[in-house]
């Protein structure tokens, strides 16, 4: 039985994990850090091996909770993670994906522990150019630079890639909204789906429960 950190565990996406987790009973104790800037406490399982704290991943080596523990695993779902609004957000997406990133590897380096990292299909969109927003720069940045930590420190990691996640928990009213959240949200208010022009794009979609191994 593990240690197991799940960062951005009150998200969508990370809740969905908790809940695959103790299902399959794989954890001794899961330690939840989460901001609450997309994630909620409606997400939160109630489970005695379940611990939340509410800090910014930047903070991470300042967690009391977590100094004198042994960590096994580490899942860094907590980043900021939509495109378009990282043009407009761009303090909040640097502050989370650079700065957060880089002390959440160092405390899986520090802690021995595997870092399982959340990356994102993005940096392989228009011949791969990571330069399309900041939010596809600082994820492809971050790939890279796990891969360094590796060469440079021994880090011990997976990269695991999402394309456009949906399912229980999305979120479906909130400036972080993904497309399948507004269009349940507008379905449920019988409101038109504000489909973009020309209306011919094509996107692969993945059910959460095939990301986090839930059957």
């Amino acid at each position: 039985m593990k240690n197991v950190i799940i960062t951005g565990g009150a998200g969508f996406i990370g809740s969905n994990l908790v809940e695959s987790i103790l299902k399959k009973n794989l954890a001794k104790k899961i330690y939840v850090i989460d901001n609450y800037s997309s994630g909620s406490k409606k997400n939160h399982i109630k489970n005695r091996i379940i611990q939340y704290i509410k800090n910014d991943t930047k903070n991470i080596f300042e967690i009391r909770q977590l100094k004198k523990v042994k960590i096994d695993f580490i899942f860094h779902l907590a980043e900021f993670s939509r495109i378009v609004q990282s043009f407009e957000y761009f303090d909040n997406c640097w502050d989370s994906n650079i700065q957060g990133t880089k002390k959440i590897i160092e405390f899986a380096l520090h802690k021995k522990a595997k870092l399982i990292y959340s990356a994102s299909s993005s940096k392989f969109g228009n011949e791969n150019n990571q330069y399309l927003s900041p939010y596809a720069w600082t994820k492809a940045k971050n790939v890279e630079l796990i891969k360094c930590y590796k060469e440079w420190y021994g880090l011990n990691y997976v990269i695991c890639y999402f394309y456009n996640v949906y399912g229980p928990r999305q979120i479906k009213n909130h400036y972080m909204s993904a497309v399948i959240g507004i269009f349940e949200n507008q379905y449920l208010n019988n409101e038109p789906l504000t489909v973009v022009s020309p209306g011919n794009q094509k996107r692969d979609f993945t059910h959460v429960y095939d990301i986090v191994g839930i059957y």
